[in-house]
């Protein structure tokens, strides 16, 4: 196991299942391995998830726009950092 995916399940592990699968999925589509990105990850994933309705389906267009969001989020941190 990686470290990125081995400090999500240390730091998030026990969050909902669509939290921390689309937190899995985001590092996985987006190649991160910063885990100093995980709070930012969680941050832009739980914004969508958090209060999705259990009875409807979470979809591909979905998961889609929380990867997106994610992209965007860790490129505008990164950018910070670097200014900084």
């Amino acid at each position: 196991m990686s470290d990125i995916y081995k400090a999500l399940e240390d730091k998030y592990g026990r969050e909902d299942q669509l939290t921390y699968s689309m937190m899995s999925r985001a590092i996985s589509d987006l190649a991160i391995t910063d885990t100093n990105l995980l709070d930012t990850i969680y941050e832009s994933v739980s914004f969508y998830t958090e209060d999705f309705p259990e009875y409807e389906g979470w979809g591909t267009s979905d998961s889609r726009i929380c990867v997106n969001s994610v992209k965007e989020a860790i490129e505008s941190e990164i950018k910070h950092r670097e200014a900084a």
